[in-house]
């Protein structure tokens, strides 16, 4: 075990916490904070005319921050603190709150200084949640510590965040009342998944996979208590996109639900152990697991983490794959879609966040341009910085996404068409034919150029996936439509398999189990999906033996898998006869190619000269597998391509 991965009590029970006042009296005196009374002589213009408004004053350095200091008190008494000034530089011990805006209406107010602070609901709630009785607490909110109507500042303030968050002594996650007291069950369950882990940890040899399994009939499994921890993982502040950076980046975090306290850490560690070793209690209790608690819990304690991991699957997240887990958490401003993450250089090898400020001068994120402009503006920095193409794997179109003025290959972070990419940061980066390397060249604000060829074109697609939880009749119904038009195309298949080239184009050449057990599967859906074509009996003439399909399978477990990768997507037919899987802007007319330096095949729509690119694509080669890789084993794939009349060139993308 990593000396930094060391076991922790679980017992419970109230923390005593220092009074604050005397470090405040030292930390006054030593210069380390300085009270902002001065505040109250200025008056803000542009704020209401309310004579007890607070009125901020400029932060005087590039790294000041505001801390405020939450004078004790009792749950139904009125909040008052008082307002000081330190330097990220020199910082003092402080708590950040992470909690969720809610509704951005300011309807309340904590009493700063003798003056008026409005804020949320929620962040009044959570104020009184942290609230001590009798001693002060040091804390810093977003709300109180930044003004929220100074662009500039907010700007500055918000390229600060990551910093702020990771300097703190502690993190407090407010994820609000526990009016059904789940709480309790959820922070025992949590002590008794790790002190059962502790125990495996002390007799086994921390190697990749070695983590025991546990039998199915014992009662861990069967616990009622995982029901209150599929209540927590349920609540707003689990779906919000600023809490990745304010989880990750903490040294330590405390989760507080209603009067009760959850080690972040071990709360993270007990989702590990479910995922990977316990997924049947997550089944039962339909429990939806979240990446921000995996790949934390991956950066915390990677020899653990690795212990329950395959090592060829086991990974953390990179800054790009951490954004786009993210599109499916709320953000109340399209542009902290970028914003929320450009922190994370503490634990990604690319800083994004020097780029984006406005200037070295100013550190300052640009709240006054468009959201759109905010992701232009990263996309163009990462390849320029960085020469990573894998940027692409993110680009996501819908028809309004490509004319809405900004070039097609910067990712539109705001749509979340598709769950997943087609690849990911494991797969091998495609080739040109003789094995050099990517070429990428910002060559204008609006246009890159990259290294690639065009192999292929659209003749057919499918209609769009039916969506999420839709029935297997209903999925089976479009997929059995493309496959009657599809039937009769040239082919590079041999036609005994091409139903089985079909379903692998649907999983994107991945599986899920056992492989036999999984052909079993798969050999049923596809059965099933011969039977919804108009000419499933003219199949057999074609080779296709359908009663030797069926087997011993489950085609709705086949159809949960599909879906995964079949939401936002149509499958599509090539000019050559190849199946393909695309995002659901794809038309008849558009273009196959490989950029080389990337992990898949994408789709592009020639624009005179020029291309736009649609997003990434799985193509089904010949002896299966993605095209486009090297021919050394039939599951990766082959360079057919390599074979045709086609020329690589110098791609320009618009």
């Amino acid at each position: 075990m990593d000396s930094t991965e060391q076991s922790t009590s679980y017992t419970s029970g109230s923390t005593p916490y220092p009074d604050h006042s005397k470090q405040i009296a030292e930390y006054v005196a030593t210069g380390r904070i300085r009270p902002l009374a001065s505040d109250l002589l200025d008056e803000d213009p542009s704020g209401p005319p309310s004579p007890r408004t607070y009125a901020y004053t400029k932060l005087p350095h590039n790294d000041s921050i505001r801390i405020f200091v939450l004078q004790p008190g009792k749950s139904y008494e009125p909040l008052t603190c008082s307002l000081i000034l330190a330097r990220l530089s020199n910082m003092p011990y402080v708590e950040a709150i992470s909690y969720t805006w809610g509704n951005s209406e300011r309807l309340f107010t904590v009493s700063c200084d003798n003056r008026d602070i409005r804020i949320t609901r929620n962040l009044r709630n959570a104020l009184r949640q942290v609230r001590h009785e009798n001693v002060t607490r040091l804390l810093w909110a977003d709300s109180i510590c930044i003004n929220q109507e100074d662009l500039e500042e907010l700007g500055q303030q918000v390229a600060m965040m990551g910093d702020v968050f990771g300097s703190a002594k502690r993190v407090l996650i407010c994820v609000g009342a526990d009016s059904e007291f789940h709480a309790p069950a959820v922070q025992a369950l949590v002590g008794d998944v790790n002190a059962m882990m502790d125990r495996s940890f002390a007799n086994m040899d921390l190697e990749n996979d070695k983590f025991p399994w546990i039998l199915k009939d014992n009662d861990l499994l069967k616990d009622p208590r995982w029901s209150s921890l599929k209540e927590l993982l349920s609540v707003p502040w689990f779906h919000r996109g600023w809490v990745i950076q304010e989880a990750l980046l903490a040294a330590t975090a405390t989760v507080k639900w209603g009067e009760t306290e959850i080690s972040w850490e071990l709360l993270g560690r007990t989702q590990r152990w479910l995922l990977r070793r316990g997924q049947s209690a997550a089944t039962t209790h339909d429990i939806h697991l979240t990446h921000l608690l995996w790949n934390d819990f991956n950066h915390r304690r990677p020899t653990e983490a690795g212990t329950m991991e395959d090592s060829e699957l086991y990974y953390n997240y990179t800054l790009l794959e951490v954004m786009n887990s993210a599109r499916r958490l709320s953000m109340m401003d399209l542009r902290d879609r970028v914003y929320a993450f450009l922190g994370l250089h503490r634990t990604t090898s690319i800083d994004m966040l020097e780029y984006m400020r406005i200037s070295k001068d100013r550190p300052v994120l640009d709240y006054t341009i468009s959201h759109l402009q905010v992701y232009h503006k990263f996309a163009s920095g990462y390849l320029s910085k960085s020469s990573d193409l894998k940027l692409f794997m993110f680009i996501q179109h819908d028809d309004e996404s490509l004319a809405a003025g900004i070039p097609s290959w910067a990712p539109r972070w705001d749509l979340h068409e598709c769950k997943h990419p087609i690849g990911d940061s494991t797969w091998p980066l495609l080739q040109s034919a003789d094995g050099s390397g990517p070429k990428v060249e910002v060559r204008s604000e609006d246009e890159v150029q990259v290294r690639g060829v065009i192999v292929d074109r659209v003749v057919l697609t499918s209609e769009p996936h039916p969506g999420d939880g839709i029935s297997l009749d209903m999925a089976l119904s479009t997929l059995g439509l493309f496959w009657s038009s599809a039937r009769s195309h040239v082919s590079p298949y041999k036609l005994s398999d091409r139903g089985k080239h079909l379903a692998r184009t649907l999983r994107c050449g991945r599986f899920r189990g056992h492989r036999e057990t999984w052909d079993q599967h798969e050999s049923a859906y596809i059965r099933l999906l011969l039977g919804y074509s108009e000419v499933a009996h003219e199949e057999r003439g074609y080779g296709i033996d359908v009663e030797a399909l069926s087997g011993h399978g489950d085609a709705e477990f086949a159809n949960v898998a599909f879906r995964s990768r079949l939401v936002g997507r149509r499958v599509f037919l090539t000019e050559r006869g190849y199946f393909g899987l695309t995002g659901n802007v794809v038309r008849k007319g558009d273009l196959v190619g490989i950029v080389f330096g990337t992990a898949t095949p994408f789709l592009f729509r020639k624009c005179n000269d020029k291309y736009q690119i649609l997003g990434d694509a799985y193509v089904e080669s010949k002896t299966g597998g993605l095209l486009g890789r090297e021919d050394e084993d039939s599951f990766l794939g082959s360079k057919d391509w390599v074979h045709w009349d086609v020329e690589e060139q110098d791609l320009i993308l618009i």
